[in-house]
């Protein structure tokens, strides 16, 4: 695995934790407006490392 790999899975891991966090305020308080940008902050960091995972690196 390369330090690439291991930095983008580090990266997916960090954005799935904020997803779960941003997930469990939002059952607790309701939805708001600052749940909803923080859904598609999370959501547009979760795209752009799966994107950059998926794609090989450039030699």
């Amino acid at each position: 695995m390369s330090s690439r790999t291991a930095a983008l899975i580090a990266s997916l891991g960090l954005i799935g934790l904020l997803g779960y966090l941003t997930i469990a305020v939002m059952i607790d308080d309701g939805f708001t407006p600052l749940i909803a940008l923080s859904l598609l902050i999370v959501g547009m960091l979760g795209f752009g490392v799966i994107g950059a995972l998926t794609t090989p690196p450039e030699e």
